[in-house]
């Protein structure tokens, strides 16, 4: 016994699906930041979190745009 099994996909559903592989997804087809509940975290706890990561201080002064000194405290 055969079975025959049917798909959406039309010529150009394909091509459209193959553009966007290629190109990802357009401007309107991405995430919306939320508006509702957001976290700030403050640039110690982000040092913390990168000393723990392994970076170095001067990697993590550049990044959180502080002086060497202040993450070295």
């Amino acid at each position: 016994m055969s079975s025959i099994a049917f798909s959406n996909f039309t010529p150009s559903n394909v091509t459209q699906m193959a553009a966007t592989a290629r190109t990802g997804p357009s401007r309107a087809e991405t995430t919306p930041t939320p508006e509702g509940d957001t976290v700030k975290v403050s640039a110690a706890a982000q040092a913390a979190t990168m000393h723990q990561a392994r970076q170095s201080i001067s990697s993590i002064a550049s990044s959180l745009g502080t002086n060497l000194s202040t993450v070295d405290s």
